[in-house]
Formats: C-alpha cells, sequence, structure tokens
C-alpha cells in the first residue's frame, strides 16, 4: 500500500507514478485522494493500472468493510476515483459503510457517487450521519443540522428520503448547511412525494412545514433567508394548499425578498 493522498500530486506527477506501477507487482492499494488532477489525470491513471496487482486508488485494503472519508478535503474528482473503483471492482466494492461527510463535493461528486451507490451493496452512506441502504431508519427525525452538507450531500439525502429507507421519517434538520441553491432545488423536488411534514432550514433553524393541507398562516417574524431558504419556502408551500397568511416581518432576506413573495404566491 502507498498513500499519497494530499501530496499535491499533479500532472507531471501522475505520469511518473504510472510509470513507476509497472515495477510495482506486489502493489495492490493506493491512496491517491485529496490531490490536483483532473478527469485526465485520472484516466491515465487507471490505464497505469491495468492488468497490475492494484485494487484500490482510495487506500483500502482486501477485505474493508468500512471507509471513513469524512473531512478528508475531497472534492468532486474524488467522487470519481471512488466511482471508478467501483468500475474495475476493486476492494470498495466489499465495503459496507462509506463516509463522506465534511467534504466539499458539489452537486457533481454527488451526482457521480449517487449513481455509484444505486448500483451498489452499500448499507450505509454517511453524509454527516449514518443513512441506511438496506433496512428502514429506525427514528422519525434526522438531524443534519451543522455537519457540513454542501449540494452533492443534498442530493444524495433527496434521492434516499425517496426510497422505502425513508419511510418513517417526518422531519428532517438541514439547517446551519451551506446546501446552496442546487441542494434546495433537489430538496424541494422531493418534498411532497415523501414522508416529510417538517424540515428546519438556514442559520438560524427556521421551522417550515411541509405536507400539511392544515396549514393556513407561515410566520417566519425575524429569521434569515438567503436563496436556498426562498427555494425551499417556495417548494414548501406547493404542499400547503391551505396558507392564506405569510409573515416575513423582520426577516433579514436581502434582495431576495421579491423573489420570496413572488415565489410563494405562485405556488399557492
Amino acid at each position: 500500500t502507498i498513500s499519497l493522498q494530499k501530496c499535491d500530486l499533479g500532472p507531471q506527477a501522475l505520469i511518473l507514478l504510472a510509470d513507476a506501477i509497472k515495477f510495482m507487482g506486489a502493489l495492490t492499494s493506493i491512496n491517491c485522494l485529496a490531490n490536483k488532477f483532473g478527469e485526465e489525470d485520472l484516466a491515465t491513471l487507471l490505464t497505469a493500472i491495468e492488468g497490475t496487482s492494484v485494487r484500490s486508488l482510495c487506500g483500502l485494503t482486501e477485505g474493508q468493510t468500512t471507509a471513513d472519508f469524512s473531512g478528508q478535503n475531497l472534492g468532486p474528482i474524488d467522487m470519481k476515483i471512488m466511482a471508478a473503483e467501483y468500475g474495475f471492482q476493486g476492494f470498495i466494492g466489499a465495503v459496507d459503510a462509506v463516509a463522506i461527510g465534511g467534504n466539499t463535493i458539489t452537486s457533481a461528486g454527488g451526482a457521480t457517487l449517487l449513481e455509484t451507490i444505486k448500483t451498489s451493496k452499500l448499507k450505509t452512506i454517511d453524509i454527516g450521519k449514518p443513512l441506511p441502504l438496506q433496512e428502514p431508519y429506525e427514528s422519525d427525525t434526522l438531524d443534519l443540522s451543522g455537519t457540513g452538507m454542501d449540494p452533492g450531500h443534498i442530493l444524495i439525502l433527496s434521492w434516499w428520503l425517496a426510497t422505502d429507507a425513508a419511510g418513517a421519517v417526518d422531519v428532517v434538520y438541514v439547517s446551519q448547511n451551506p446546501i446552496g441553491v442546487d441542494g434546495a432545488k433537489a430538496l424541494g423536488d422531493v418534498i411532497s412525494g415523501s414522508s416529510l411534514k417538517c424540515l428546519t432550514i438556514g442559520p438560524k433553524g427556521t421551522r417550515l412545514l411541509v405536507n400539511n393541507e392544515d396549514v393556513t398562516e407561515l410566520n417566519f417574524e425575524g429569521q434569515e433567508f438567503g436563496p436556498a431558504e426562498v427555494t425551499l419556502v417556495a417548494a414548501a408551500t406547493s404542499t400547503l394548499a391551505a396558507v392564506a397568511d405569510l409573515n416575513i416581518s423582520e426577516v433579514t432576506i436581502g434582495d431576495t425578498g421579491p423573489t420570496l413573495v413572488e415565489a410563494i404566491s405562485a405556488s399557492s
């Protein structure tokens, strides 16, 4: 095993590594995560390990069943490295639980990993808290507040909320996370088809009811909303058919105020 994680590997270093791999007959694992290379460099590396004994590019070992990649400064290219290892049936294929929380994986990285998850044998994906994939979540509340989730993690969460494993979940905390507009859109798209009854959003943990025909008023007095929160509120109101009153007095919303009112009016 060789760990080259966070070694600032660039294209030139990868060319040298690719040549060296040919002479490392006993090498089974390389950790190439958190480096500075792109898709072409990954393709070079994948070509270099063809026909060799290398079975992991993520630093995994044979028989390993858990992989904690949380908080390792990973980005979207690292999600492609993981996906590639699944593709050549490396050691990651035997892993039951993967943790990727606390990384800036972006929407692109989340989409890459999600497609891999769908066809994998994973039992758990941890995006800040572990989400079971093959059995029901044991609580009706999922608290992911302040876990560093970005749009990529939210994309995975949104997919998960539509699965049988999330059937009992009706409250999800996503507050105090940089989920972005893309993340908010992904989450907003699944609200109406989920079992959700409440979200907490934004820096103040604003309570946002969803899928409730009895709610007639939305009171956001004194809260703080950015574009992501506006997007979620607009999505939520489309599931609140009886809402007639909206209180946004003393709400810090900046230039998103008109957008909020327009979106809510259009979805009501």
